[in-house]
């Protein structure tokens, strides 16, 4: 029986992890299973490529991590960042404020529309 995640790869009856990737790069090759060289050489560059991506992508983060910090020490910016985000929530909480007003005013006024109407009302 064989554990999940493991089927044969090749022909000869070896098993391996589940790599869709490889296999697919196996069968672009022209590799099907059988026994030759170039199997090897085609898993190697597969390799290759996918450790470039893995780097490619670490580098990516390290880079923003990078940054990050860069930016965090760096005390005058990051009083100019939280001066833009107080400017901001001041923006948000006026607007905010504004708004409520607004729809007290024109609550006040449905109530008042309302109570005149049941006052014209023939009972």
């Amino acid at each position: 029986m064989r554990p999940a995640g493991i089927r044969p790869l090749h022909t000869t009856g070896t098993t391996a992890p589940v790599d869709s990737q490889l296999a697919h790069n196996h069968l672009d090759r022209g590799d099907t299973g059988g026994s030759g060289r170039g199997r090897g050489h085609a898993a190697a560059a597969a390799a290759a490529a996918a450790a470039e991506g893995v780097v490619a992508r670490l580098s990516a983060v390290a880079d923003g991590i990078t940054s990050a910090v860069d930016l965090l020490g760096d005390q005058a910016a990051v009083e100019v960042h939280l001066r833009r985000a107080l400017v901001t929530a001041d923006k948000v909480r006026a607007d905010a404020v504004a708004e409520l007003e607004h729809l007290r005013d024109r609550l006040d006024t449905v109530i008042d529309d309302r109570a005149a109407a049941l006052r014209r009302r023939p009972a």
